[in-house]
């Protein structure tokens, strides 16, 4: 089964170092994408990229787990 644990990321972009604090404090504190998704993001801001993303690949890791009752 997957965790969801943030694992790293990688950035080129115009304004990433806006990015870079909050990736490395996810992955610094062992948070899952579910928690980072618990973080505040502020509007507007280049940070609301990353949430956008977040929710992504929260959405992926769900679709990904087995359902309740079914056999892996």
């Amino acid at each position: 089964m997957r965790h969801g644990r943030f694992l790293g990321a990688e950035m080129l972009a115009p304004g990433a170092e806006h990015l870079a604090h909050l990736l490395a404090w996810a992955l610094q504190t062992k948070m899952t994408v579910a928690q980072m998704l618990q973080m505040p993001f502020y509007h507007p801001v280049v940070e609301e990229g990353l949430r956008t993303a977040l929710r992504h690949l929260d959405s992926e890791l769900r679709a990904s787990q087995p359902k309740a009752g079914k056999a892996a």
